[in-house]
């Protein structure tokens, strides 16, 4: 299976991933909005399950913009800088989300051994905190992965 079959098959998981959580989302606050206004009776934990379910969202995107650089970017002076210019920003652009990215899985790393060792659970619902960490701190990796991914194919088409 070549390196593209992969990215490709992963792309296509994350994008199905991403699908069942915002349709996940949408019956929660669904079965919540006539729970409260129909029965006087809101789901329970709902608040929790949303923010779950946004953080969720989040982080499985988080790789599908990596690997598409679909990224928010702001191209006033775009049309002033010569191709090479563009080419080599680009590269700097994606080592640096690369780094913060990485970072940014450091420190949920370190999150998840606290989460495990004190046993931190959700404050409503008692969902165990390190699973919700677990599956982030797998995304993040995957967001790196996927950078790394990036810039692979944008040097070779160079």
């Amino acid at each position: 299976m070549t390196l593209s079959k992969i990215t490709h098959f992963v792309e296509r998981v994350l994008e199905i991933i991403v699908c069942c959580f915002l349709f996940s989302l949408m019956w929660i606050t669904t079965v919540d909005v006539i729970g409260r206004y129909v029965f006087n009776s809101p789901l329970f934990g709902s608040t929790e399950l949303t923010e779950l379910t946004l953080t969720f969202v989040f982080f499985t995107t988080l790789p599908l913009l990596c690997l598409k650089n679909e990224h928010i970017s702001v191209d006033l002076l775009e049309h002033v800088f010569s191709a090479r210019f563009k080419y080599v920003r680009e590269i700097i652009n994606q080592f640096l989300l690369i780094l913060c990215t990485a970072a940014m899985g450091w420190g949920m790393y370190l999150l998840l051994l606290r989460a495990w060792r004190d046993e931190l659970v959700s404050e409503i619902l008692e969902i165990p905190t390190a699973y919700v960490l677990q599956y982030t701190l797998a995304l993040l990796v995957v967001a790196v992965w996927s950078c790394l991914m990036f810039v692979m194919a944008h040097v070779k088409k160079r």
